[in-house]
């Protein structure tokens, strides 16, 4: 014997299908806030840059195509970080509490020339511009 229900004998609407919602892009704080002195740019590990306003076209457009690279090497798995330290190809790479890294026995400020990650960052965004 199977239970089934009366009908209330109000007339009911077919449910429609709730739309999927778009995924939003993460909102961002006001780039200078975002910025130390002296940096032009920055790759986010969530695919976005934050450029520094007011560059020349120029430059913007080489700020640009440097962080595409950075952006490029978080996609291959090449480059990855957190607060505490930087891995660059496997490597983890420690930060101080004032995010210098601490690479071959030396500390460096984010950014530097010396560093791999931005070696091959510099080398081929010459190649984007």
């Amino acid at each position: 014997e199977y239970n089934i229900p009366k009908s209330t004998g109000r007339k009911t609407r077919p449910t429609r299908p709730t739309r999927p919602t778009r995924p939003t892009r993460p909102t961002r704080s006001p780039v200078p806030d975002r910025l130390p002195e002296g940096v032009l740019g920055r790759a986010n590990k969530d695919g976005t840059m934050d450029i520094k306003p007011g560059l020349s076209a120029e430059k913007r457009k080489k700020v640009v195509a440097h962080e595409q690279v950075h952006l490029d090497q978080f996609k291959s798995g090449k480059l990855d970080y957190t607060d505490s330290d930087i891995t660059w190809k496997g490597q983890k790479i420690p930060r101080t509490a004032d995010s210098k890294i601490f690479y071959n026995g030396k500390l460096y400020i984010e950014g530097a020339k010396n560093l791999p990650w931005e070696k091959e960052a510099n080398k081929l965004s010459k190649n984007k511009v």
